[in-house]
């Protein structure tokens, strides 16, 4: 699963490019945290599959953290309008994919994710 994993944030990175520039040129700070917070989840989902036990839940963990955080801050930019609801439909769902995707990573044996 960490493979799928993987592959879902990187396209979560590739989708979000247009949206961080947009918020970029009214929060270039705000644009830096999603931007890195996206690229975290990438960093850890790696390390973590080359990884085992608490370690590599530990990463895990971490992946899925920078995933609610980008999660979060897209949320803080269309709440201030710095993007408007069309700029996000598309990184909503890959946002949603990859922290699906996390979230089983660190809760295996749970039998449904949150909202």
């Amino acid at each position: 699963m960490a493979f799928l994993a993987l592959q879902a944030a990187v396209d979560l990175v590739r989708v979000l490019q247009p949206v961080i520039r947009k918020i970029a040129r009214v929060d270039p700070s705000l644009a830096d945290q999603i931007r890195r917070a996206a690229q975290s989840n990438v960093l850890n989902l790696s390390e973590g599959a080359e990884r085992i036990g608490r370690d590599q839940t530990q990463f895990f963990r971490r992946a899925l953290g920078s995933v609610t955080e980008t999660r979060d801050g897209l949320y803080l930019a269309l709440v201030s309008a710095y993007v408007e609801p069309a700029d996000l439909a598309e990184v909503w769902l890959r946002v949603s994919r990859s922290r699906g995707f996390d979230w089983r990573l660190v809760h295996p044996k749970a039998k449904a994710k949150p909202a």
